[in-house]
């Protein structure tokens, strides 16, 4: 008992003199900022790559558009004019250390920036272009009030001398899905033979290029589970047989049957629970080879 005491009293006298750290907090809109240097930030991007995730970008994405909405939403309670509260966003940014913003434009259905001097750019393995995309795009989706997809049109990191992007409505973008109208009759093949609820196409990126799918549901979380899942599935795949594999997710009312294009997207289908996995599994592997064809 007493030398459990002791070790107690060395606690308590043990000295941080070694150890810095920030007196105070720092706060915006009376929350707690949490800081993250950029070891962490990259170390935990390079875990998800090391797993093979095809979808850690989508991932780091989703992170980014969590903040830059959340935080949109925050600053418009404080600044009634939405251009003015996306400008404010972009200093927050430039005063985090992300860069400087040049020649920022508004238009009925896009927001268009530059990203200046960003250190992290420079280095081709961070993944700072994802996850700054991600928080324009929330920004964007609470400026315009509908979902919005940002495009990077040019990266430092390619070597173009700065960084561009467009954050366009989301319609725009899947009017203008290549070869769209090919893989739309791809899917109605399926749906036709397969005698499936709904279909889609589904890139390692988490975006879905197109679907037959009737009822509403949330496209984002939806898709980043999705391929999170998928991705996960194909990575153990290849360790255990080299080979890309079909995955089935059996639910209550019914299963969901998915096979990977190679390395491009995957196809998804939503089955009723009597559906034989043999025979849908014949109609997928034919759909595919249409998909790989096309893609």
């Amino acid at each position: 008992m007493s030398s459990e005491k002791e070790r107690l009293e060395k606690v308590k006298r043990a000295s941080f003199k070694e150890s810095k750290f920030f007196e105070g907090t720092i706060k915006g809109f009376n929350h707690r900022l949490i800081i993250m240097i950029n070891e962490q930030f990259s170390g935990f991007y390079n875990s998800l790559k090391k797993l093979e995730l095809k979808n850690a970008n989508a991932i780091i994405r989703k992170f980014g558009y969590d903040l830059g909405l959340e935080l949109s939403q925050r600053i418009s309670d404080r600044i009634l004019d939405e251009k003015i509260g996306f400008e404010y966003l972009l200093t927050m940014l430039n005063k985090a250390g992300f860069g400087k913003f040049w020649h920022l434009n508004f238009t009925d259905d896009n927001i268009s920036v530059e990203l200046h001097n960003s250190p992290e750019a420079y280095e081709k393995e961070f993944p700072s272009c994802y996850y700054l995309a991600g928080i324009l795009e929330g920004a964007g989706e609470h400026y315009f009030k509908e979902k919005m997809k940002t495009i990077e049109k040019s990266c430092i990191s390619k070597g173009d001398r700065f960084c561009e992007f467009l954050i366009i409505k989301r319609k725009k973008v899947d009017e203008e899905i290549p070869k769209r109208a090919e893989l739309e009759l791809v899917l109605k093949d399926f749906d036709k033979t397969a005698k499936s609820k709904g279909s889609l196409i589904l890139d390692y990126s988490g975006n879905i290029l197109v679907h037959s799918i009737q009822k509403d549901f949330d496209i984002d979380a939806f898709t980043i589970l999705l391929s999170t899942i998928l991705s996960s599935s194909n990575a153990a795949s290849r360790y255990l047989t080299g080979e890309y594999i079909q995955t089935i997710i059996n639910c209550s009312e019914g299963n969901m049957m998915t096979m990977p294009a190679k390395d491009k997207c995957f196809l998804v289908a939503i089955l009723d629970k009597h559906s034989s996995p043999n025979l849908i599994g014949i109609a997928m592997k034919q759909a595919i080879e249409k998909i790989i064809k096309i893609l």
